[in-house]
């Protein structure tokens, strides 16, 4: 499935939740990294699977910038650019991290003392970015 349907089909599916007016709850394959405190109650909810978003759409050797999906992992980023010789600019040391989750989360790595935190370094690599809110639009 291409990323405008996959994009489509996840849209369609937080808009049937929020009609039902079910909390959401967002899944995906790769490791959480997230700390969770309390309880999470199932009962009034939907399960969102994200794990569609893995994929590293497409590489521009002229202008060293690579398309990809919020969940790919820097693990397949890195395995995708080294033939091409290059990497990015913070590579975090985990390799399940996702590009998505090093953004948003702050990615601090061991070469954040000379390029800055991961969302910083690659804001100057990032030149697009598509964010899907909650409330279905982006």
């Amino acid at each position: 499935m291409n990323y405008k349907d996959k994009k489509l089909k996840l849209i369609k599916e937080f808009n049937e939740a929020f009609k039902k007016n079910k909390k959401i709850v967002l899944k995906k394959k790769t490791i959480s990294n997230l700390f969770r405190y309390g309880n999470r109650k199932k009962e009034n909810t939907a399960t969102i699977s994200l794990s569609d978003f893995n994929r590293i759409i497409n590489i521009n050797i002229e202008e060293n910038t690579l398309d990809v999906e919020g969940l790919a992992t820097y693990e397949d980023i890195v395995d995708y650019c080294l033939p091409y010789n290059l990497l990015p600019t913070v590579t975090p040391e985990l390799k399940n991290i996702t590009i998505g989750g090093a953004i948003v989360g702050i990615g601090i790595e061991s070469t954040c003392y000379r390029h800055g935190f991961v969302h910083i370094s690659g804001t100057r690599k990032f030149l697009w970015n598509s964010w899907l809110y909650f409330k279905g639009k982006n």
